[in-house]
């Protein structure tokens, strides 16, 4: 991270954990965010029991966060661009754990229609969704952490494409007329995409917050 250095090196490293925690959290997630690709790749079984288990570390990170925060604050009494990074780690890591959360309603919405209910177009659409969404996961903690406004605005023009890809999608509205099955399939195929683009706004929201540590303004 780039935040100046402290007379107090102490202080230098307790800034670090917060920054190195947070570095962890998002390799968990986009972790979270593969399983999704891989499901949707390869199909199988106990991805959401896998993910499941894997959110439990997720939220284990983000209390953990949460007491190094309310500690360092009781300690340091932090100012200035110190104390909006401090006090944004708790609201980075918590659109964190929202990704991981969103991810896990994919994989369940998935496990409810299998994923041969993706044909050829809608597969590499979300596909594509998974690794945009992964690269604005990791763009934003980076960015966060760097306090790199120019990456913030590319994590930004980054949700550009996943709501364009969002769009694409109801193309498969353009039947003249559909059975109830493949009306149930067309529903719960947008809302795995509605969840991407949820996804994706988590990122975009620390992108926002990275800008509002390094300037001080808000919107």
């Amino acid at each position: 991270m780039s935040l100046k250095e402290h007379t107090v090196k102490s202080y230098d490293k307790e800034l670090q954990s917060i920054a190195a925690t947070l570095d962890e959290m998002m390799d968990l997630v986009s972790t979270s965010v593969e399983m999704v690709a891989e499901m949707i790749r390869e199909g199988g079984e106990n991805y959401l029991e896998k993910i499941t288990a894997h959110d439990y570390k997720i939220n284990s990170l983000d209390f953990l966060i949460e007491r190094k925060i309310t500690t360092l604050l009781a300690l340091r009494q932090p100012m200035a661009v110190d104390l909006r990074y401090i006090v944004s780690s708790l609201k980075v890591s918590s659109n964190l754990e929202r990704v991981g959360d969103q991810a896990k309603s994919i994989i369940k919405k998935i496990d409810r229609i299998g994923v041969k209910s993706f044909e050829g177009d809608v597969k590499q659409s979300l596909l594509k969704m998974v690794e945009v969404s992964k690269a604005m996961v990791r763009d934003s903690i980076i960015a966060f952490n760097d306090q790199d406004t120019e990456m913030a605005d590319q994590v930004l023009r980054q949700d550009d494409t996943i709501d364009a890809i969002y769009s694409s999608l109801f193309r498969i509205l353009e039947a003249d007329s559909f059975s109830k099955e493949q009306a149930e399939k067309i529903i719960n195929i947008l809302f795995i995409a509605k969840s991407f683009e949820r996804l994706a706004d988590h990122s975009t929201n620390i992108a926002e917050i990275t800008k509002y540590v390094v300037t001080g303004e808000t919107k």
